[in-house]
């Protein structure tokens, strides 16, 4: 949602591909899951071959001629912006944006773990990356031998917040981080929208108001089949026949959650998150 926000700010310049990753120098395409790297893979030598760059969700690139690629329909705008979330959970994405710019500003989002975690597999649900047995799935998701951003989901470890930010805080004065919490966000967008448009230095009344709306809201498939079939439609297809989605998607029930799953998942985050929030405290002070 922020991305769509702020993407049309006349100041501001996000690069199409929303998740380039380019400064996670862990992540490898080769190393990635094969679902994976079939949804992300990008032809880039057609890819930049167009005149008007497409937007994409995500890619793996680790070429710095492809990433400044990324940014050739500059105008005159005054931040340039790339919005990978794997660099919060990276080890070497702080070091490397350092190098690469040492005036970076840096806007991480964190969530209440639990309702992260859930929303993370209902995402992949509806995507077909999981079974659908939520517990199981979890535990082996979180025990596996083989773990990585694009290899194992991480729906626990991507809720784990409090060593990474301060990752962060070794490289880069605290004035250069702004730390959003996504309910804060929710309930008062126009507050957060201006204090990150401040943070940025650029002017929030240039911000459009039109395009407010929750974007990539989750939905859950009504069936297993729905899933298994959804998993093989390019996005672009299912955007254009997204008037059909009541007829094959709902809201998860977020009320009806297992409390078995809800203890699994706070018995490994909710230590983590109560570091999290002294450390932001001592942050903002």
């Amino acid at each position: 949602s922020l991305y769509n926000y702020l993407k049309n700010h006349p100041e501001i310049y996000l690069c199409p591909i929303k998740e380039p990753n380019f400064f996670n120098k862990e992540l490898k395409f080769t190393d990635c899951r094969k679902d994976i790297q079939k949804a992300i893979f990008i032809d880039f030598e057609k890819y930049f071959s167009n005149s008007k760059l497409a937007e994409k969700h995500s890619a793996c690139i680790d070429d710095y001629r492809n990433y400044k690629m990324l940014f050739r329909e500059v105008k005159n705008e005054k931040i340039l912006g790339d919005f990978s979330t794997s660099y919060l959970s990276s080890k070497f994405a702080p070091s490397e944006i350092y190098n690469y710019n040492p005036n970076s500003k840096i806007i991480i989002m964190i969530r209440e773990p639990v309702s992260r975690t859930l929303s993370h597999y209902n995402m992949d649900l509806n995507l077909n990356f999981n079974t659908g047995n939520i517990l199981k799935d979890l535990k082996e998701d979180y025990n596996s031998n083989k773990k990585g951003y694009f290899i194992s989901n991480n729906y626990i470890d991507l809720s784990l917040y409090y060593e990474n930010i301060k990752h962060y805080l070794k490289f880069f004065k605290k004035e250069q981080i702004l730390i959003i919490k996504f309910e804060d966000f929710i309930s008062r967008k126009s507050i957060s929208l201006e204090n990150i448009c401040n943070f940025l230095s650029i002017d929030y009344k240039l911000l459009s108001k039109n395009n407010l709306e929750i974007h990539n809201k989750t939905y859950v498939p009504k069936t297993k089949i729905i899933a298994s079939i959804r998993r093989y439609i390019p996005g672009k297809i299912v955007s254009k026949i997204n008037f059909l989605k009541p007829f094959f998607y709902k809201t998860p029930n977020k009320k009806h959650v297992n409390v078995n799953v809800v203890e699994y998942i706070n018995s490994l985050v909710k230590e983590d998150y109560s570091k999290t929030n002294l450390l932001l405290d001592e942050i903002n002070k």
